[in-house]
């Protein structure tokens, strides 16, 4: 297959945003003294009792307690990081962390990248190859932007789950906006898969920030509105046939999705006593900020504990 100059030419670009990104987190993570030393969400207990127990929850008194407090796509792949001492204790080393938030925050920019190269270019001269030269161009400027995002990159210090949350978001984004533009260039069949996998991709996302499956549900609602917005009202067959798609790709996705989430679902039903596709921690965070812990007037830490006034 022969790629076109304009995309082998993104192509580069990427890979080269690629490594450059890449080398900038693994520098500023390597080179940083407090990197993934703090465990604000407890992702690393959970994790290191996950692999010592093969319990999703957290050690008290050496018993192991359930939960759903927070979700468990992050501290799954932190259980495969982690490795063993000489007493056979799981422990987590800062080098494989390091690599994982780096290579992912890397790919975050590269994604952005190829959100804004799948965006219809903006006919902004007639010429069309100074056009492509220009799409080019602007395409990488997100991608740069978000290798020096100093928010990103200090979240890729920190043991949390903003750096897999942005980037699975991302990946999500080039297959909403791939699906929206390229999608008349292929079979029926192959649609209905890359439906039912971006429901699947969905379902990741649910599984590291619950917040996700509101942006599905927000996003086919979009999706439908434009349906019936571009048919117009003089155009019934063109509706129908745009509303049907509408459906079985919304069916997809949320059948994607479900299956997902659905053994989480049911896990929290049997170890905790309550189905929960999401978490039970949903408004804690307002709790933290807004009120004193209870029977005193001091205010809560971000860790839940009550601060010491001074």
């Amino acid at each position: 297959m022969i790629l076109h100059p304009s995309t082998t030419r993104f192509l580069l670009g990427c890979i080269f945003l690629l490594s450059v990104s890449f080398a900038l987190r693994w520098s500023v993570i390597s080179f940083s003294s407090d990197a993934f030393q703090d465990d604000p969400d407890a992702y690393r207990s959970l994790a290191l009792s996950w692999e010592s127990t093969g319990t999703f929850g957290l050690l008290h008194d050496e018993t192991v307690r359930p939960t759903a407090f927070r979700p468990p796509l992050y501290p799954a792949l932190l259980t495969l990081l982690a490795q063993r001492d000489a007493s056979n204790n799981p422990f987590l080393s800062a080098s494989p962390i390091g690599i994982l938030h780096a290579l992912l925050g890397a790919l975050t920019a590269v994604g952005a990248s190829m959100c804004f190269y799948l965006w219809p270019p903006i006919k902004t001269t007639p010429n069309p190859a100074e056009r492509e030269r220009n799409r080019l161009l602007w395409s990488l400027c997100p991608g740069i932007l978000v290798t020096c995002d100093p928010i990103l990159i200090r979240q890729s210090q920190l043991i949390m789950t903003e750096t897999l949350a942005t980037f699975l978001m991302t990946l999500t984004m080039v297959g909403v906006l791939w699906r929206t533009t390229q999608s008349s260039r292929f079979h029926k069949r192959t649609l209905i898969a890359f439906d039912f996998s971006l429901g699947l991709l969905f379902g990741l996302q649910c599984l590291c920030r619950p917040t996700a499956l509101a942006w599905l549900i927000l996003w086919l609602a979009g999706v439908l509105i434009l349906v019936l917005y571009r048919s117009g009202p003089a155009r019934s067959d063109a509706i129908g046939d745009s509303s049907s798609t509408w459906v079985r790709s919304s069916t997809l996705y949320l059948a994607g999705t479900l299956l997902v989430l659905l053994p989480w679902g049911l896990r929290n039903w049997y170890e905790i006593g309550s189905f929960r596709l999401t978490t039970t921690h949903g408004g804690y965070t307002l709790l933290l900020a807004n009120n004193d812990a209870p029977g005193t007037k001091q205010p809560f830490s971000t860790n839940g504990q009550i601060k010491k006034q001074r």
